[in-house]
């Protein structure tokens, strides 16, 4: 049986609590929102009932109030060039 992923999340109140948000938030082209900014975007999550924002660009099934489900993992192959970090204790298969 493979192992499960599960993405990071981020708790909105937590990061609201935070002394600058200066480079924690980004718009859609990548640039980095102002504390202010920042701050008036997170205020808006939290009117729209969100608990906690994605930290992964895509997780399939996330949840705004628990974060992301978790994701299978499939199986180990015996590939020698399959990721080592996939193959953590069983270093015969690398």
């Amino acid at each position: 049986m493979g192992g499960k992923t599960v993405h990071l999340c981020v708790n909105i109140d937590g990061l609201l609590k935070r002394r600058n948000l200066k480079g924690w938030v980004t718009d859609d082209e990548g640039r980095e929102l102002s504390d202010a900014k920042s701050r008036a975007w997170l205020k808006e999550q939290k009117a729209m009932g969100r608990r906690v924002l994605p930290m992964a660009a895509n997780c399939e099934g996330f949840d705004y109030q628990t974060g992301c489900p978790g994701h299978p993992v499939p199986e180990l192959t015996g590939d020698p060039f399959e990721f080592a970090a996939r193959a953590e204790g069983q270093e015969g298969n690398l």
